[in-house]
């Protein structure tokens, strides 16, 4: 009986000590070395956001893990915080990772109008390799609850698949078209349409289709059909521009002119200071709006 007992008193022991011990991904820690042997990439990523030992995304994205480790290392060491208590910071702000389970990694349309959706100010995207890092360690870092994070991620998942821009709204923007691309950044830059994130800095690292389709896709408006009548004052701003431009082709006539015509000519264009070209053209639209156009500019025949 009492070797029972003691038995059932050293079992007690034994479960108490094994609720104390801490286990990160797989491994059991004792101490910070224990600790730092056992982060992940997020987690150090995180660390040095969360402790400020980084205040740019940039700096952390290129440094490489050794360094990030021994950095954190340090701080913890020198400001007395625990392995015990950066296990509690990493559990209570980093959601699972099978929340980021529907986003591609390469999906970099989807990423941004996710930051854009959940990013509650303007923000500037760093210059990084990978989006859906960044992504991550924007939402880890966020000051809000678990719950908060995991709610909005897949509110901000739903609604692309609603605001996602259909293909067939984009197919008259020939994307391999380096006229009409820059002439689309422009127009939706002058109608302040253009997604944020991209910059004086940042727009040239990124593809124009991306930048065009992420910009429609997160055009924010109250009614679905404002985004469709947008899009169609586009395009028919594009169809405008190529007929401008159209109209600025020379192409090259043989006017039979008298000789008096052809020195009267000379002598205007000379006057005005324009070529005979010029003089001719600017002579041609000025009859045709005198005799062909009513008093608004509009085409009588």
């Amino acid at each position: 009986m009492n070797k029972s007992k003691i038995s059932f008193k050293n079992n007690n022991n034994f479960n108490r000590d094994i609720s104390k011990l801490l286990i990160k991904n797989g491994m059991l820690i004792n101490n910070i070395d224990d600790l730092m042997g056992s982060l992940r990439d997020r987690e150090c990523d995180f660390l040095l956001g969360h402790f400020n030992i980084f205040n740019k995304y940039e700096l952390i994205c290129n440094t490489n893990r050794s360094y990030k480790i021994e950095l954190i290392k340090s701080y913890c060491t020198s400001s007395s915080i625990s392995h015990e208590t950066i296990c509690n910071i990493l559990d209570s702000c980093l959601i699972n990772e099978f929340n980021f389970e529907m986003i591609n990694k390469n999906d970099f349309r989807k990423i941004l109008f996710i930051l854009d959706y959940v990013s509650n100010s303007t923000l500037i995207l760093p210059l990084t390799k990978s989006l859906y890092d960044y992504l991550i360690y924007f939402i880890d870092t966020a000051p809000i609850s678990n719950d908060k994070k995991i709610n909005d991620l897949n509110i901000a998942l739903r609604t692309y698949n609603r605001h996602k821009t259909q293909d067939s709204q984009l197919k008259w923007i020939d994307f391999s078209n380096t006229n009409q691309t820059e002439w689309a950044i422009k127009y939706l830059q002058s109608k302040h349409r253009l997604i944020s994130f991209f910059t004086v800095d940042t727009i040239h690292s990124y593809d124009p289709s991306l930048i065009i389709s992420t910009s429609l896709d997160c055009y924010k408006a109250f009614h679905y059909d404002e985004k469709s009548q947008f899009i169609q004052r586009m395009r028919k701003s594009w169809s405008m521009q190529k007929f401008r431009d159209a109209g600025k082709t020379k192409t090259k006539h043989h006017l039979p002119l008298t000789k008096q015509a052809k020195r009267n000519l000379k002598k205007l264009a000379l006057f005005k200071n324009k070529s005979e070209s010029e003089i001719l053209e600017e002579l041609i639209n000025e009859s045709y709006l005198l005799e062909m156009c009513d008093d608004k500019g509009k085409a009588l025949y």
